[in-house]
């Protein structure tokens, strides 16, 4: 399993519009559709990257771009359609604020990979008890008593998102992505935190067959968390969490080189 995180340069000096059109002639007219379909242009220029890395993924490995066909599920999960890879090649895409990033992995037919990551944040107006409370629905009465348990608004913040993104990555995976009820999903940690390990219940009953890769970061002012939902052959359920850079795993690389490496329909 690998990842690769893009920090993206909001500026106009080093994502021009000259680069934005490049760039938009390396996807599928569908996928530019969509990434047009976007007002704002940090909007549109995440929605790009994000298209953009799997190509790139394949293009380095040999791979003629005209070659490549991206699908998509019913419920949108994207996959590689054409040509038909041996072994498969699973990859998921997310983003949030300043960052994309692309999780993938040479494995069998049937692997089921998802990511998710997010920015610490809490909404301007809101404190980290009024936002635990407009989340509350998505957690179960579990997480909610550990949380309540954590004094430190930071502690719980990070908390907060800790669960969600653990969530969002293995419904994603699943290819559901937000169809699936958060609280049927439970992450159970002892009281003193969250730490490495713990059980993961999906509908009251334990996991088994997946792992859980997490990993926090902090880029200039902003605290983000990963997660990497990856199921597997083996029985049980694996989760840790660690800093980016302890993961031998993650390659962080620029939004210039991402885009320089793209190559165009022919």
């Amino acid at each position: 399993m690998k990842v690769w995180l893009v920090h993206v340069p909001f500026n106009a000096d080093t994502l021009t519009d000259q680069l934005y059109e490049a760039a938009l002639l390396c996807i599928d007219e569908r996928s530019r559709a969509r990434v047009r379909r976007f007002y704002h242009g940090e909007d549109r220029w995440r929605c790009l990257i994000g298209r953009v890395l799997p190509r790139v993924l394949l293009t380095d490995r040999g791979i003629v771009s005209n070659d490549i066909q991206i699908g998509s599920t019913a419920s949108g999960k994207p996959f590689i359609e054409s040509p038909v890879l041996d072994p498969p090649l699973s990859f998921n895409v997310t983003h949030d604020s300043g960052c994309v990033a692309m999780a993938f992995d040479d494995g069998a037919q049937d692997e089921k990979i998802g990511m998710d990551l997010m920015r610490v944040h809490i909404p301007p107006g809101e404190t980290v008890t009024s936002f635990v409370g407009i989340m509350s629905d998505q957690l179960t009465q579990r997480e909610r008593l550990h949380l309540a348990s954590l004094h430190d608004p930071s502690g719980a913040a990070e908390g907060l998102f800790k669960y969600w993104t653990l969530k969002e990555a293995y419904t994603k995976a699943l290819g559901f992505g937000l169809g699936l009820d958060f609280s049927r999903i439970e992450y159970n940690v002892d009281h003193t935190g969250i730490v490495d390990g713990g059980d993961v219940l999906v509908d009251g009953a334990p996991l088994s067959g997946w792992e859980f890769h997490g990993f926090h970061f902090t880029k200039g002012p902003d605290r983000y968390l990963g997660m990497v939902a990856k199921s597997t052959s083996q029985s049980g359920v694996k989760v840790s969490w660690t800093d980016l850079s302890g993961c031998d795993w993650a390659e962080e690389v620029s939004a210039l080189d991402i885009l320089g490496r793209a190559i165009p329909f022919a």
